[in-house]
């Protein structure tokens, strides 16, 4: 047998050289090592990966994120998760890995904060330019990030500022602007992300 044709099995009469019994064997079929990506899937359009035999032949399929209605994907970061819907109080943010609202303290957002030790943790590897996708109850919104750095909680508690822009997580960008910090290991350091 080969990887698309059956083989055959047969005893044959050493006298005569009449065939006595004749088995097939089955195909023996692809042996497929793990998939690779061709194109990461995103949560508006398909992606598609491939997997190879040892004789060279390969299979392609397409596949799509299932991230359920409220989540955020910024691809290449490994910032994927889910996100609660709510108001951003600590008590939420200690218990959700991602907490999601319209408003902090009066200030208009979207804005999205967890903690550095769960999916927020990767914040800092997202650059400028990076399309970040958050969908809530299935409504997919898309931003380009506009600002990404480090950024110093005053002692108040009640402003950020970004280190290199001097931006405040308040400032007014006169367009509907995402807003993502968390801690980042440093006593009152944030990663800042405005997109």
């Amino acid at each position: 047998p080969t990887w698309i044709e059956e083989g055959k099995k047969m005893i044959i009469c050493d006298d005569c050289g009449s065939i006595i019994s004749e088995t097939t064997i089955p195909v023996i079929g692809h042996i497929y090592g793990d998939w690779k990506i061709q194109k990461y899937a995103t949560p508006i359009q398909e992606g598609n990966k491939y997997r190879e035999c040892s004789c060279g032949n390969k299979e392609f399929i397409t596949y799509s994120l299932n991230l359920g209605e409220n989540y955020i994907f910024i691809e290449g970061t490994n910032l994927i998760g889910s996100l609660f819907v709510g108001d951003l109080t600590q008590n939420n943010i200690d218990v959700y890995d991602m907490v999601y609202s319209e408003e902090l303290n009066g200030h208009a957002g979207p804005w999205i904060l967890g903690h550095r030790t769960k999916t927020m943790k990767y914040l800092q590897n997202v650059s400028v330019g990076d399309t970040i996708y958050v969908s809530i109850n299935g409504t997919v919104n898309t931003y380009k990030v506009i600002i990404s750095e480090y950024g110093l909680q005053n002692n108040s508690w009640t402003d950020i500022i970004c280190q290199q822009s001097g931006y405040s997580i308040f400032n007014d960008f006169e367009a509907k602007t995402l807003r993502m910090y968390t801690c980042y290991g440093e006593e009152n350091g944030r990663w800042v992300v405005f997109a």
